[in-house]
């Protein structure tokens, strides 16, 4: 994977001489080509705002030419004098012989490349008020520098995806690429088109976890969220995807001693108490190994907001490529919605949202494990469903994928339904799935599951719970 490009730093500005980025020149010739082609002036009209232009003059004139578009008038040398004049700015503006030079130098040969200048220099404008804004923050010396850091990177957020190009692209254009990608699912049947989840019964249903997905995992209390989920890194950080888990409830030394154990086979509680024979050496010793080898990031830090994970890895996927992503898990982060008295609800939603956003700018599948409440305890049918998921329907509504699991001892190892409820872009299903709670790894198979009992009538449900 190309490594992003960096660069380099310049020598210091003089903020006394430094004079905003701008062209006249360009802002001239796209004004101009909008008062002698219609195709021009819509061009304008379709990418670019008023602000765009560095000249209030210019912004003005861009102004009318939007409302003359978006009364379908024509646009000329007379019918701008006239908007201009019905606004009372058309001496403001210089009157007829600005805009009549304006006409008469008008080309619409270049226009799109006058109006990428444009916008690339109203871009790095923006950047310099930002940047004055976090310089008066630091000066003002009551807020933490970390504060600091989280709010310059949200306004480069909003920044970015303000002015991202779109990715609309007509059929007709995309049909080649489409074409392609199909040959290569024939040529390569029932191969993965993502990191493999570590399991062949799920990877035969999602063909791996795919890229741009947000994977929410969610389960009751000692089930194994996060057993299946670290079981599922390093499957694939064995076969060379770089994998990054951020554990916001157990320590890393914790999450080391369980893929040891993993690796190993070597029971948890016979690890941690040193109780080792001499054949248990040489299974660690091999584990050890092989983890030293594996391309897998830990970040422990609790707390960790949605906006520390961001940035964490959009530098691992800068610096070294990034292929999983792994929250565990989305109730213990802090919400940064700035309104007050922000619900907790809301507070997830803009997590569930922003993770999301994430996963797409990275490319990634991200594994965003989740508590349930326990509702389902107090079903016939104790099988978790998508109403379960705790403190926020956004999980339901941003994920690609909704996966369960499900066991009915929940302090004993044994058959685990993984349940995949919700499945954007392919089949649902359940398949079984063993836990071996001593050495803390999940396996393909288990007792068939029996068939669910038939739903309680309402009152029934209700009566139960109130009894």
């Amino acid at each position: 994977m190309t490594k992003a490009k960096r660069l380099t730093s310049p020598p210091p500005v003089d903020r006394d001489t430094f004079i905003l980025p701008h062209s006249l020149e360009a802002e001239k010739a796209t004004l101009g080509a909008a008062l002698v082609s219609t195709a021009a002036a819509d061009y304008l009209v379709d990418h670019l705002q008023p602000p765009a232009f560095f000249r209030r003059v210019h912004q003005l004139i861009f102004e009318c030419i939007r409302e003359l578009r978006a009364a379908d008038a024509a646009i000329d040398f007379i019918t701008l004098r006239e908007k201009l004049e019905a606004r009372g700015k058309h001496e403001d503006v210089g009157g007829p012989v600005y805009i009549s030079a304006l006409a008469d130098g008008g080309t619409s040969g270049n226009v799109a490349h006058y109006v990428g200048v444009i916008k690339d220099l109203h871009l790095k404008r923006v950047l310099v008020a930002h940047a004055n804004q976090t310089i008066a923050l630091v000066a003002e010396a009551s807020h933490a520098a970390t504060a600091i850091v989280i709010d310059a990177d949200r306004r480069l957020i909003e920044l970015q995806a303000g002015h991202t190009e779109s990715r609309m692209q007509s059929l007709r254009a995309s049909s080649a690429a489409l074409s392609k990608d199909l040959e290569w699912r024939v040529n390569h049947q029932g191969e993965l088109t993502g990191p493999t989840s570590g399991f062949a019964s799920i990877d035969e249903l999602t063909l791996g976890w795919q890229r741009g997905d947000l994977v929410v995992i969610g389960a009751r209390p000692s089930i194994g969220k996060t057993t299946f989920a670290l079981n599922s890194a390093v499957a694939a950080a064995r076969t060379g995807a770089r994998v990054a888990v951020f554990s916001l409830e157990m320590r890393r030394l914790q999450l080391e001693y369980r893929i040891l154990a993993q690796l190993s086979g070597v029971p948890l509680t016979r690890v941690l108490g040193g109780h080792l024979g001499e054949h248990d050496y040489k299974l660690i010793a091999d584990a050890m190994c092989v983890m030293g080898d594996l391309p897998l990031s830990i970040d422990d830090r609790s707390g960790q907001t949605v906006w520390d994970i961001r940035g964490a890895c959009r530098g691992l996927k800068a610096e070294a490529g990034l292929d999983i992503v792994v929250v565990d898990y989305v109730q213990l982060m802090p919400g940064t919605v700035e309104r007050k008295g922000a619900t907790r609800n809301e507070e997830i939603t803009d997590i569930s949202r922003r993770l999301k956003e994430l996963a797409d700018e990275i490319a990634c599948p991200i594994l965003l494990l989740s508590q349930l409440t326990r509702e389902s305890e107090h079903r016939s049918d104790p099988r978790p469903k998508l109403k379960d998921l705790r403190e926020s329907g956004a999980l339901e509504q941003d994920a690609d994928l909704v996966c369960f699991l499900h066991r009915k001892n929940h302090r004993e190892g044994g058959t685990t339904n993984f349940i995949i409820e919700k499945a954007r872009n392919g089949p649902g299903g359940t398949v079984n799935l063993t836990l071996d709670r001593d050495v803390t790894t999940f396996a393909d198979g288990g007792e068939e599951a029996p068939a669910p009992p038939a739903p309680e009538p309402e009152k029934k449900q209700r009566a139960r719970r109130q009894g």
